[in-house]
């Protein structure tokens, strides 16, 4: 079974949502580098790992490296408690079953 945690993210200065993509491309790259799986959309990150260990501590570190890398991290947005199911732009995501689903409302 796997676990998920976010970290939404959006930078310090105004930029278009191209240059989101632009700018993190080095971050994501090496994130995958070190075999940390990672989904990005514009400004909003998604981290997956096998155990809820290893997604806590790679999302602290992705957190700090994002920081260091001048980025404004919008901690009301940010997931840092690892699970097995995530609400991420507008779609359920639940690891266990594997699925992606539209929320029940």
């Amino acid at each position: 079974t796997g676990f998920t945690s976010s970290t939404v993210s959006h930078s310090a200065w105004p930029q278009p949502h191209g240059s989101y993509t632009k700018t993190l491309k080095p971050t994501t790259a090496l994130g995958r580098e070190l075999r940390i799986q990672l989904v990005v959309y514009i400004d909003d990150i998604l981290l997956m790992a096998e155990t809820r260990e290893k997604v806590r501590d790679q999302g602290l570190g992705l957190l700090y490296l994002l920081q260091c890398l001048g980025f404004t991290v919008n901690m009301g947005k940010t997931v840092l408690d690892p699970s097995q199911w995530l609400e991420l732009l507008g779609f359920m995501i639940e690891t266990t079953k594997r699925e992606l689903s539209l929320p029940v409302e």
